[in-house]
């Protein structure tokens, strides 16, 4: 018997999670932790260094943030133009400290790498940019009722995400640090459709 209804997902937001292969090296993490950072100001310290993952340190992790960048690319974005990296940087969240909701402007997908994952790192919170006008008593949530998704990383992963989508991290509660690598992206190539005129080449 068929169904007499059915419910479809009208444009959903991607959020790729990547398996970090062979996970975080020792190394990797010390070179991570013994970067300058920017001072402390009660949120999370970016490094100074804001092209980490062009360092010859981090070239491992660049070439599997690169592998992921370009499923990304093939299997959302269906497209043949490439997609590169263009700026990237570590956060130490220490006990206490936030990241504040934000986006990231001239960038593409924008991508996140774990050093430190599992027991009570804080979660990366993602917040819709749907604003609704009413507000009725939910019984339960789901992904068509729901403006937040947290996402609290278990093991060794990187995520992209679409670089318009406001994203925060919560206070750390816990003397466990957090630390991340971020990284933004753009397009290269030709652009656009010529005959429309929206062509422009990069």
């Amino acid at each position: 018997m068929q169904p007499d209804h059915q419910v479809l997902t009208l444009f959903p937001l991607p959020l790729y999670i990547g398996l970090i292969e062979g996970g975080i090296l020792p190394e990797e993490l010390a070179y991570a932790q013994n970067l300058a950072y920017d001072p402390n100001t009660g949120g999370n310290r970016s490094s100074s260094n804001h092209y980490v993952l062009h360092e010859p340190e981090m070239a491992r992790l660049r070439g599997i943030a690169e592998g992921h960048l370009n499923n990304f690319r093939q299997q959302i974005l269906a497209t043949d133009n490439e997609l590169y990296i263009t700026q990237s940087w570590t956060n130490r969240n220490a006990r206490g400290s936030h990241h504040h909701a934000h986006y990231h402007l001239n960038s593409i997908a924008s991508g996140v790498m774990y050093f430190t994952y599992g027991g009570e790192v804080p979660p990366i919170v993602f917040k819709s940019d749907r604003r609704p006008q009413i507000a009725p008593r939910q019984t339960a949530g789901n992904i068509f009722n729901s403006d937040t998704f947290s996402f609290r990383p278990q093991g060794p992963v990187m995520l992209i995400f679409p670089s318009y989508i406001d994203h925060s991290v919560v206070a750390n509660p816990n003397d466990e640090e957090r630390i991340s690598l971020a990284f933004n992206t753009f397009l290269r190539g030709d652009l656009g459709v010529e005959e429309r005129l929206n062509r422009l080449t990069l």
